[in-house]
């Protein structure tokens, strides 16, 4: 059952990281604030860059005096559509996918072929248990087969010469959570502005001459009826 759980969540984040429009998204805007930044330079026309230098890149802050990373300049402007929906969703893959290894499974998968051949061959191979194993050891053997070549599709989909979960899952998920993070920072000084902003109109003289008009209203408006209340009384 565990070949079969982590198999299906090395496919799904292989899948994932290979389709997903919102990750397509930042790895495009990091390039193209990276080459923004290194305009003039022979690093300021670059194609693409390497999952290795992922991190290295995201981090490159800019020389002005704000210091602000290239990470940072990427996610100052909210994905398209359901992008960060997107990204909520691929974040917890990759980051279980980072903690799996391939070779374990691999080894798994051929400690319960082993196993099964060894029932197989003995008294017990009647059994129906025995059976129950084989078609368990098949299925998982099936998996864990497939596991591999969807990592190793979105290996090369990267251009990654070596199939390291470690490597490929890690950078995507340090990307996607940084993203994430500098996101909620970016949505938390938009929200201190705009109340800021909202208590500076607050201060106009003209703000304060609508709130007394307002406390003038509400207190016409408690006078009526309580002229109404005596009337009904007389």
């Amino acid at each position: 059952k565990k070949i079969a759980e982590d198999s299906q969540t090395l496919i799904k984040a292989s899948d994932g990281a290979r389709t997903s429009k919102a990750l397509a998204e930042c790895l495009r805007r990091l390039l193209d604030v990276g080459n923004a930044l290194n305009a003039g330079t022979r690093r300021g026309d670059a194609k693409g860059f390497t999952l290795a230098s992922l991190e290295r890149v995201a981090a490159t802050k800019s020389t002005d005096q704000s210091a602000v990373s290239v990470l940072d300049f990427a996610a100052r402007k909210a994905l398209t559509g359901d992008g960060e929906h997107d990204l909520e969703k691929l974040e917890p893959l990759f980051r279980a996918a980072r903690k799996l290894e391939l070779r374990e499974l691999a080894k798994e998968s051929t400690r319960l072929a082993r196993c099964s051949a060894k029932i197989s061959e003995s008294a017990l191979a009647s059994h129906a248990a025995a059976s129950g194993l084989a078609e368990h050891v098949m299925i998982a053997s099936q998996a864990s087969e497939n596991a591999s070549s969807s990592v190793l599709q979105c290996s090369k989909f990267f251009g990654e010469d070596s199939v390291d979960c470690a490597h490929l899952f890690g950078a995507l998920h340090d990307l996607v959570a940084r993203f994430q993070s500098a996101r909620l920072k970016v949505k938390a000084d938009e929200e201190r502005k705009a109340k800021q902003a909202l208590e500076e109109k607050r201060k106009t003289p003209e703000a304060k001459r609508e709130r007394r008009r307002e406390r003038r209203r509400g207190r016409a408006a408690v006078d009526d009826v309580l002229r109404a209340v005596d009337a009904g009384k007389k």
